[in-house]
């Protein structure tokens, strides 16, 4: 059986962007919040959080700080 969802999930948005992202890492992925561009309080689907047991970190950086590299390309998985 083929497990769905992302291995690691980057959220930029926030809170208005988190249960999206909570829906997208797959079953003990991993999900890393490092913007508040959706606010600064959210509210949190607590079942689906327990149900993936994935592990979620807050990233703090400073402005301009964050660069996207892309060492190499995969093909979209279907």
């Amino acid at each position: 059986m083929r497990e769905l969802g992302a291995d690691h999930v980057i959220d930029v948005g926030g809170p208005s962007t988190l249960p999206q992202s909570i829906e997208a890492v797959k079953i003990g992925g991993h999900v890393a919040m490092i913007g508040l561009h959706g606010g600064m309080e959210a509210e949190i689907p607590m079942i689906p959080v327990f149900a993936k047991q994935s592990d979620f970190k807050v990233v703090s950086t400073e402005a301009g700080r964050i660069r996207p590299i892309w060492s190499s390309f995969w093909p979209r998985m279907t």
